[in-house]
């Protein structure tokens, strides 16, 4: 049977009526990550920044404590989140670039920001890392894109070369 340990709000802003706190979530490793493509921002209607938040779980209590937090640059990132060992990899709302950030301790660090490929579409046709559309496993990240190849989709590749994201390729289902 399942047992309710803790309700997990974001901090101050998020819980305003326009928040999108836990809009997109996902746990690994006792490693839970909130977006909220909606904070950091005074007006509501453009420029929001977007943030994740870092819980860690506590053993044996089985609730989370807050960890870190980090927000975008007018991307409104946090709607596609993903957590392979130490790194999050975070797509945003406008589509146009996913961040990789890197947790040590209770710092998170930026390692990465990749943007949509030349050739893929602008914002409002490719969808670049917007709605899930991120996957991190160790070294390999994949991005997708929903608008692209006439809105039948594509997954474009990239590799961590210990410096950066390399790109290695798109994938497409024709």
């Amino acid at each position: 049977n399942w047992v309710f340990k803790q309700r997990l709000t974001g901090p101050g802003q998020v819980n305003s009526v326009e928040s999108h706190f836990a809009e997109c979530i996902t746990m690994r490793d006792g490693l839970l990550v909130a977006g909220d493509r909606h904070f950091g921002t005074t007006n509501l209607i453009v420029n929001r920044d977007g943030a994740i938040f870092v819980y860690q779980l506590n053993t044996p209590t089985g609730t989370f404590s807050p960890l870190v937090s980090d927000s975008g640059d007018a991307t409104r990132m946090g709607t596609a989140i993903s957590i392979s060992g130490d790194k999050i990899a975070v797509g945003s709302y406008e589509g146009t670039q996913v961040k990789v950030f890197q947790i040590t301790g209770n710092l998170s660090t930026e390692i990465a920001a990749i943007d949509a490929p030349p050739g893929a579409a602008s914002f409002g046709g490719s969808f670049f890392g917007n709605t899930g559309a991120v996957a991190i496993d160790g070294d390999r990240l994949a991005i997708g894109a929903i608008g692209e190849n006439n809105s039948a989709g594509a997954i474009y590749h990239y590799h961590f070369d210990g410096s950066g994201y390399t790109y290695e390729g798109k994938l497409t289902s024709a």
